[in-house]
């Protein structure tokens, strides 16, 4: 007769996974998990901080642009030499007093004439009432504007800049987002000294 054997011993294949091999596999799957979220935290940060970058420097253009149709509407041709913004359009003749004619001080000049060449004289007199219009203006959306007189050297001379510096300041970060220096048109009327 022949003697009873043993059935084989089942592989280990066939048993399946043990629980240190589990425990492992879920440690890999859980660094995994945790790496990618990492990189999709990071990836939304970044996007929106550059949307939010994005929305100031198009909050700078844009205010850009009315200044700078403030600096080209900014002229000083009424008769009496004072300046301001004109509401609509203005020409070439726009920009200096027109000539009356009329001497009223024997100085060979009408006094809107006399009044501008003096503002030409000044460093800040041209100047300054554009300055305090632009100021004057509501702040973009998250930003700090400011608009300032450029001054003179302090070597003496009398040369005036005319110009002035408009910064646009991030009022979140304090960052300097843009800086940019203008001189009103009306400032080629100036006589030349």
């Amino acid at each position: 007769m022949a003697t009873p054997t043993r059935p084989a011993a089942p592989a280990r294949q066939a048993r399946g996974f043990s629980l240190i091999e589990m425990i492992q596999a879920a440690a890999i799957l859980l660094m995994v998990a945790g790496a990618a979220a990492t990189v999709v935290i990071r990836t939304g940060t970044i996007t929106r901080a550059t949307q939010q970058r994005y929305a100031l420097e198009a909050a700078v253009d844009a205010d850009v642009a009315v200044i700078q149709q403030l600096n080209d509407r900014y002229a000083c041709a009424n008769a009496a030499g004072t300046c301001a913004v004109a509401n609509g359009p203005v020409d070439r003749n726009s920009y200096f007093p027109p000539r009356s004619g009329v001497d009223d001080d024997h100085n060979n000049l009408d006094d809107g004439t006399q009044a501008f060449e003096l503002k030409c004289l000044s460093p800040t007199a041209l100047v300054s009432p554009l300055v305090a219009v632009i100021n004057g203006l509501p702040d973009p959306n998250g930003l700090t504007r400011n608009a300032a007189v450029d001054t003179v050297p302090s070597s003496g001379t009398a040369l005036a800049y005319h110009r002035y510096t408009v910064t646009y300041t991030a009022t979140d970060s304090g960052e300097v987002m843009r800086q940019l220096t203008l001189t009103p048109t009306t400032v080629a009327w100036c006589p030349r000294v």
